[in-house]
C-alpha cells in the first residue's frame, strides 16, 4: 500500500512509496504531476532518486490505465490522436518504454511473455502471498 508521511521535512516533501496496488491512490499520484501533465522535478518534491523513479513508474501505469484522464498536455491544434484499446488496458500487453500495444503474441503453444509492470516496483511490500508479476502470459 503507499505509505503517506505528515511532517514536513527538507529532505522527505512527501515520501512516498507505490506498490502494485499504489496506481489506483490517484490522490496521491495526482501531488506529483503538473496541471499540464508533466511530473514535479526532484527538487519540487524532495524524494530520492529511487523513489521518485517509483512514482513515475506509478503514474505511468495511472495514465495507461486510465486513472489519470484529467491530466494529459494540451495536445496542439488540428493534431488528431490515434485511437487506443478502450477495454482491458490495464495488465495487457504494452510495451514499457512506448505507449504502443503489442497485439502478436505468437501461437498459443509457442507464446511469447511480454513484459508488464516495471522491475523497479519489484522490492516493494508485497501484502498478497502471490509474487509479484512481471511477465504477462
Amino acid at each position: 500500500m503507499a505509505m503517506r508521511m505528515m511532517t514536513v521535512n527538507k529532505q522527505h516533501l512527501a515520501l512516498s512509496t507505490c506498490s502494485a496496488s499504489g496506481t489506483a491512490d490517484v490522490l496521491l499520484l495526482s501531488q506529483f504531476i503538473r496541471p499540464h501533465g508533466g511530473m514535479l522535478p526532484r527538487k519540487i518534491t524532495g524524494l530520492c532518486q529511487e523513489e521518485h523513479r517509483k512514482i513515475e513508474v506509478c503514474v505511468k501505469m495511472a495514465h495507461r490505465a486510465g486513472l489519470l484522464p484529467n491530466h494529459r498536455p494540451l495536445l496542439p491544434e488540428g493534431f488528431v490522436p490515434k485511437k487506443k484499446p478502450q477495454l482491458n488496458r490495464y495488465l495487457t500487453r504494452w510495451s514499457r518504454r512506448s505507449v504502443k500495444p503489442i497485439y502478436n503474441k505468437g501461437h498459443r503453444w509457442n507464446k511469447v511473455r511480454m513484459a508488464v509492470g516495471s522491475p523497479l516496483l519489484k522490492d516493494n511490500v508485497c501484502y498478497s502471498s502471490k509474487p509479484l508479476v512481471l511477465y504477462h502470459g
